[in-house]
């Protein structure tokens, strides 16, 4: 009976010595996978930050946009009445040409 004793006992060594490589193994494959998911979530703060930086920059661009857009508007709006008034006066002095040359016939 001591000799199944030591084979038992061999055994179960030779099983938990499995056990802890199987075990060692696990924790390198989980070491692994935690740099990957480090790794990954370096780069998603670096894409939220530059994505952050990104929005910034377009909402100073829009308000510049929307300041030239006013100033052109208004320049527009200018001419727009400065040529109206032009139109008037040529107008008036047309009439009034037609009128002086219908009188003189």
């Amino acid at each position: 009976v001591p000799s199944q004793n030591t084979v038992d006992d061999a055994s179960e060594t030779q099983e938990m010595e499995e056990l802890i490589q199987h075990a060692k193994e696990l924790e390198a494959k989980c070491n692994k996978e935690e740099a990957v998911v480090d790794e990954f979530r370096q780069r998603l703060e670096k894409l939220q930050h530059f994505w952050d930086a990104e929005k910034i920059i377009l909402e100073k661009r829009k308000d510049v946009l929307k300041e030239k857009q006013g100033t052109f508007d208004s320049t527009k709006e200018e001419h727009q009445i400065k040529l109206d008034g032009k139109r008037k006066e040529i107008k008036q002095l047309l009439d009034k040409q037609e009128d002086e040359y219908s009188r003189a016939e």
